[in-house]
């Protein structure tokens, strides 16, 4: 199964240069989800690669930073107010980013608008 992933430009970049290994997010799937569809938010508005995704983390906030701090690509500082609140968290550790020849449009995944965070594609 994939998923369409609103990501914004700075990391879908350092992600499609296999930079950034882990993407953080405060709510993901329990599905089992084979691929992300890299939609990369304004101002290219367009989905401009993919990945596999190797496993998902869900670990309590300290843990998850100690073990993705320096492949997440985000500060002490960042991650710490991104997560405020909440004990536990996502990392999804990706694979085999490669980027589209020529990106997509949302039209192409039947959507008219993107997704918040994440959506279901086929």
């Amino acid at each position: 199964m994939k998923i369409l992933l609103s990501i914004k430009r700075n990391y879908a970049e350092l992600i499609l240069k296999w930079e950034k290994i882990y993407e953080i997010r405060r709510l993901f799937t329990k599905k089992k989800i084979d691929k992300i569809v890299i939609y990369e938010s304004a101002p290219t508005k367009r989905a401009v690669g993919e990945c596999e995704i190797e496993e998902i983390l869900y670990k309590p906030i300290n843990e998850l930073r100690n073990e993705t701090k320096w492949e997440s690509c985000v500060d002490k500082e960042f991650f710490y107010e991104y997560f405020k609140g909440k004990e536990y968290w996502y990392a999804i550790k990706l694979k085999a980013a490669k980027r589209y020849k020529t990106p997509k449009s949302l039209s192409e995944y039947n959507l008219k608008r993107p997704p918040q965070n994440y959506c279901f594609i086929n």
